[in-house]
């Protein structure tokens, strides 16, 4: 991921995953059918970003409460950005340790 400016899309999140057939067979669906596999995809991710969620100091809790209750992933993931530091390490902490955890 590149630019906090730009657009922050599905395919950019799947990118620190190594895209979707590794996360896939990292999960072990790979024998599930497409629809399960982005089923149980699509809650994983939500699941690391609940995570990086409490990585977001109390003191922005309010603003965080509006950016989500928006829906906006662009503004997540920007206030994800601004207020962690070291972004993207500590997603890929979280996606290493959600793995772990989901593969146990």
């Amino acid at each position: 991921m590149t630019n906090t400016q730009q657009q922050f899309t599905p395919e950019d999140v799947l990118s620190y995953f190594g895209g979707l057939e590794m996360l896939v067979a990292t999960l072990g669906l790979a024998d599930a059918t497409p629809a399960m596999q982005m089923k149980v995809v699509d809650k994983f991710m939500r699941l690391v970003f609940k995570r990086l969620l409490l990585r977001i100091p109390k003191e922005n809790g309010r603003l965080l409460v509006q950016v989500i209750d928006g829906e906006d992933g662009d503004e997540l993931l920007a206030l994800l950005k601004e207020n962690i530091p070291d972004f993207e390490e500590r997603f890929k902490e979280e996606v290493v340790s959600a793995i772990a955890e989901f593969n146990s």
